[in-house]
C-alpha cells in the first residue's frame, strides 16, 4: 500500500470514533434548515443521548438548538434554533425518484480534520429497499462519518432524502489496499412529512422547481442551509460508569455467536434491516468486495473461529470458485435482539439458497445468526454463524 493510501486510511479509521473534547466525547453530524424560522431536520442517532446540541452555520456562528420532535424508529429528529430569515432548502417528493436517478449528498464529514466547509458528493440511487418502519434509498454517493443527517438532493436541488448510514468498508481498506464499492442509505423525505408539518402547522408549500440545475448550482444554492451539528454525550455518573464498564469495552476479541439469543427482541431500525438485506443479496455477486465490505476487520467467522479480513477474502473466493451460480433470498423477516454491548445487535433470519456449478445444483435453507456492530449508524458484522438444512453437499 502506498503512503498516500495509508495516510488516507489512517485518517478514515481515526474519524470513525467519537471526538474527545476536554474529557468528554462529542458526536457530530449534519442537518439542513427547511424553514426560515430555524427548523432543522437530521437523524435521531446524531443527537440521541446528548446533553445539548449546537448548530454551526455556514458563516461560523454557533447557536444552541432545541429538540422539537424525535422518531427513533425512522431515525429522524426535528431541531430548532432561535432567529429568522435563515436560508432554506426546498422540499421535494421522494416518491417521484427512481433507480438510477442522479442525487447529490451534502454534509460535514470528519470536520475536525478536514475543516468546517460543507462537502458535496454526487451519485445515483441504486435501489429502493423496504423495511418494517420506512423504505430506504440505497445510494452510491460517497458518505463518511459526519454526513449522517445531511440532505440528499435531486437534480433540481430539492431535498428528497436524509442521509442515514453507510456500510463499514473503511477499516478494510488498510488490509485490502482499496476501498470497496459504496453502499450507503438515505431516508426518503416523504417519511419526514409529519415532522415537517410541525414547522408548518397550516401546511407547507411544495417546491415548484421544474428545471434541472448543474451540480455547481445545486451546491451553491444548498451549502448555506446545510449545517453542522455538535452533540456532546451525556456525562455518566461514577456509578453508571462502574456498571457499564464490563459491557462497553471496545477492545478485545469479537463476541461469540449465541446459540439461542436469550434477550428480548428490539426494534429493527430501517437502516439495520437494509444492511441485512444487502448482505444477503451480496452473496449472488461475482465481485468479492461486494460481500467483504459488510465484515469488520476481525470476525468470529462461522466455525472457523476468530479470523481477519484476509482469511475471509480467501474463504469467499474459494466459495465462489466452487459455486459459480448463486442465488439467495430471505425466507423470514430478520429479528433483532439486544447484543452483549449497547452498540451491538444479534440478528437472526432464515434464508434460502440455490448453488450451482457447471454440472450440478444444490438447494437448501439456512438459519443465520449475526452479531452486528453499530458505530453511530455505520454497521459491520463482527460474528456470524449458520445452521444449514436440507442439504448435504454444501461445505463452507
Amino acid at each position: 500500500m502506498n503512503r498516500k493510501c495509508y495516510l488516507l486510511c489512517a485518517l478514515i479509521a481515526w474519524s470513525m470514533r467519537s471526538l474527545p473534547l476536554f474529557g468528554e466525547e462529542i458526536k457530530s453530524g449534519s442537518g439542513f434548515i427547511f424553514q426560515p424560522d430555524g427548523y432543522i431536520l437530521t437523524n435521531n442517532h446524531v443527537i440521541a443521548d446528548s446533553r445539548e446540541q449546537t448548530i454551526v452555520l455556514s458563516n461560523g456562528s454557533r447557536l444552541p438548538a432545541k429538540i422539537i420532535a424525535t422518531d427513533p424508529d425512522k431515525d429522524l429528529a426535528l431541531l430548532k434554533i432561535e432567529g429568522s430569515r435563515y436560508p432554506t432548502l426546498p422540499i421535494g417528493q421522494s416518491r417521484s425518484m427512481n433507480v438510477l436517478d442522479t442525487v447529490v449528498a451534502m454534509g460535514f464529514p470528519m470536520y475536525s480534520k478536514i475543516g468546517y466547509d460543507v462537502s458535496a458528493y454526487d451519485g445515483k440511487i441504486n435501489a429502493i429497499r423496504r423495511s418494517e418502519h420506512t423504505p430506504l434509498l440505497q445510494i452510491d454517493a460517497n458518505i463518511n462519518p459526519g454526513n449522517s443527517g445531511g440532505p440528499l438532493l435531486n437534480d433540481r436541488g430539492e431535498v428528497i432524502g436524509i442521509v442515514v448510514a453507510k456500510i463499514n468498508a473503511m477499516e478494510l481498506a488498510k488490509t485490502m489496499g482499496a476501498i470497496p464499492e459504496r453502499i450507503n442509505f438515505a431516508i426518503p423525505i416523504d417519511e419526514a412529512r409529519s415532522m415537517i408539518l410541525i414547522a408548518y402547522p397550516g401546511g407547507f408549500t411544495p417546491s415548484k422547481r421544474t428545471t434541472p440545475l448543474r451540480d455547481q448550482e445545486i451546491f451553491s444554492e444548498s451549502k448555506d442551509a446545510t449545517v453542522l451539528i455538535l452533540a456532546p454525550k451525556k456525562v455518566q455518573t461514577l456509578d453508571e460508569q462502574a456498571r457499564g464498564t464490563q459491557g462497553s469495552l471496545s477492545n478485545g476479541p469479537p463476541p461469540a455467536v449465541p446459540n439461542e439469543p436469550n434477550s428480548a427482541t428490539v426494534a429493527m431500525k430501517p437502516s439495520l434491516l437494509a444492511f441485512v438485506q444487502a448482505f444477503v443479496a451480496s452473496g449472488a455477486s461475482d465481485r468479492i468486495d461486494s460481500v467483504m465490505q459488510f465484515y469488520a476487520p476481525t470476525v468470529n467467522y462461522f466455525d472457523k473461529g476468530i479470523v481477519d479480513s484476509a482469511f475471509i477474502r480467501n474463504d469467499v473466493t474459494e466459495f465462489r470458485r466452487r459455486w459459480l451460480r448463486r442465488k439467495y433470498e430471505l425466507l423470514s423477516d430478520p429479528v433483532a435482539h439486544a447484543g452483549g454491548r449497547p452498540d451491538q445487535y444479534v440478528v437472526t433470519y432464515r434464508a434460502g439458497f440455490v448453488l450451482g456449478d457447471r454440472r450440478d445444483e444444490t438447494r437448501g435453507t439456512s438459519n443465520v445468526t449475526v452479531v452486528i456492530q453499530d458505530d453511530d449508524g455505520t454497521y459491520s458484522i463482527v460474528a456470524i454463524q449458520e445452521n444449514v438444512q436440507n442439504d448435504d453437499a454444501l461445505v463452507r
